[in-house]
């Protein structure tokens, strides 16, 4: 997207790679407050991300979002609308954290399979999005 200088870019992707590894590594530890941390640093993430998107389709990029995977789905508003929905499910997952303090497995184990099955679906974004756009005529 180029958002930062050349000579920065590696240096800022590895520091991505490791937040987004920090924060898989807070979520996963079974302690409550480990878990507000990794959902507080995942919606930090993600609205960086949006903003990073947002400022590179205002600046005219239009490249494929790698985000997920390999994509040939120029970057779009609709990237921003995913990531700005998963911020605020991480905070909504955050405001839950810090408003019970029972931790119950279940919960867990259910919270587990509804995001299997979100990422499944946002790994599949770009796809989906295909499906619905108006087709061009072929001459």
């Amino acid at each position: 997207m180029r958002l930062v200088p050349p000579r920065l870019g590696r240096g800022v992707a590895r520091l991505v790679v490791a937040a987004e590894l920090l924060v898989l590594a807070l979520l996963v530890t079974p302690l409550r407050a480990t878990a507000c941390l990794g959902l507080a640093g995942a919606a930090a993430l993600l609205g960086g991300f949006s903003a990073a998107i947002g400022t590179a389709l205002r600046d005219g990029t239009r490249r494929p979002c790698h985000c997920f995977g390999r994509s040939t789905t120029p970057m779009g508003i609709h990237h921003v609308v995913r990531n700005i929905t998963l911020a605020c499910l991480a905070l909504a997952g955050l405001a839950f954290h810090a408003m019970n303090d029972a931790y119950r497995p279940a919960d867990s184990w259910a919270a587990i399979a509804v995001g299997l099955v979100l990422g499944g679906l946002l790994a599949a974004l770009d796809d989906i999005y295909e499906l619905f756009k108006p087709m061009s005529r072929a001459a």
